[in-house]
């Protein structure tokens, strides 16, 4: 028997991969949401406006490949020793191996009126269903934190025709991914072009309102008037079920590079694992969709006896008022920054280099640079800045 535990890609890709690769035994996969896994990055995009079927396989396909789906089920603690998960009715569910893939939730903001009315988050088809239903009202919008979730927020809803302002309290947008004026400015610029309200250096001190939130309160006494707050300040991966198991936990689940835990016969994958990367040497949680979609079919094919690692470069992209935005590789936050191609007309990269060696690509609107950035990275090819400045082209 093995059962998959979480509703999200990395389960999808690990119950397709098993019967592909001919596991016939029992297979079990438990989500807490009322659908069946489904594709998470439109949700933030197209799907505010053209709502459409988000699955990545409809229910019966599920039920063609001997899947046992169980919904609206959560899962609160798990039995290393007796091989069993308890879910949240009191149902225990028995396996052989385990594949713990329950994501991540969004974190709240511990300062005051953050419970008030409005105040919501973004991380579920549920979230985004509730989101089209209070903008039917014409809000003005708040949304807390500029990284990539907040900034293609920020923009489906300017696109819309809502006022949107956008309060991020560091210096620049798009912190975790890409450190510095290189690319903040740039990214600012046209925010703020299209009508986005953005704000750097804006800490958030409180959420205003007798039941519903009606202002933000800035740390320097600025308040801001709106309807709706979206906070979007980074997820926390979802681990309290897994307290008193046994289970090595720092900052995600901690796994190999073949996605296998401290447990025997206990995998993770997707945004809950914390997994050894070899081009890195050291272990990172990657919040990005295609590497949860590797990890869970790696995790898989383990499951069954094989013995294959993650190599894929982690990568991100966004579609944000007609710009394609790429983002290759891991940016430490040491690493010298070289711009190149056409900043004004926004097409342009930024590559960060650590020495000759390429670690991470910021590419508008240029895929070609997207595309040689995994090649050289994966290959740690020697990279000279000097001839990106000269040819502006990652080659």
């Amino acid at each position: 028997m093995i059962v998959l535990i979480g509703g999200g890609l990395a389960s999808a890709r690990a119950a397709e991969t098993l019967r592909a690769e001919g596991y016939e035994g029992p297979l079990t996969l438990v989500g807490d949401e009322l659908v069946p896994p489904y594709h998470r990055p439109p949700l933030s995009k197209t799907y505010l406006s053209e709502p459409a079927d988000q699955l990545i396989a409809p229910e019966d396909v599920y039920r063609a490949n001997g899947v046992d789906v169980r919904l609206a089920r959560r899962a609160v603690s798990l039995d290393v020793e007796r091989r069993r998960v308890v879910l949240d009715q009191g149902e225990h569910v028995a396996f052989d191996k385990l594949l713990v893939a329950t994501g991540a939730a969004p974190r709240r903001m511990p300062i005051p009126g953050g419970d008030l009315a409005n105040v919501v988050t973004f991380r579920t088809i549920e979230d985004a269903d509730a989101l089209r239903a209070r903008l039917c009202a014409g809000p003005r919008v708040v949304i807390v934190g500029g990284g990539l979730l907040g900034l293609e927020l920020a923009a489906s809803l300017r696109t819309l025709g809502h006022a949107v302002t956008l309060l991020e309290a560091a210096p620049w947008p798009l912190g975790r991914l890409v450190r510095g004026a290189e690319v903040g400015e740039r990214i600012i610029a046209l925010h703020r072009d299209h009508g986005v309200d953005l704000r750097t250096g804006a800490a958030v001190r409180a959420f205003l309102g007798a039941e519903r939130v009606e202002a933000v309160e800035l740390g320097d006494g600025t308040r801001v008037a709106c309807d709706l707050v979206i906070v979007s300040v980074g997820v926390r991966p979802a681990t309290d079920w897994l307290d008193g198991s046994g289970i090595r936990v720092e900052d995600g689940v901690l796994v190999d590079a073949g996605m296998r835990t401290s447990a025997r016969d206990v995998f993770a994958a997707g945004d809950v694992a914390r997994a050894y990367h070899p081009l890195y040497g050291e272990h990172v949680r990657v919040e990005q969709y295609g590497h949860s979609a590797a990890q869970g079919a790696v995790a898989a094919r383990n499951m069954l006896g094989r013995d294959e690692v993650v190599r894929a470069v982690p990568s991100a992209g966004s579609e944000q008022f007609g710009r394609r935005i790429q983002v290759v590789g891991r940016v430490q936050g040491n690493e010298q920054a070289v711009l190149f191609g056409d900043p004004t007309a926004l097409r342009f990269s930024v590559a960060f280099l650590d020495g000759s060696r390429l670690r991470a690509v910021f590419a508008m609107n240029r895929p070609r640079d997207a595309a040689a950035a995994r090649r050289l990275i994966e290959s740690a090819s020697p990279v000279d800045r000097d001839a990106i400045v000269r040819t502006q082209e990652l080659t």
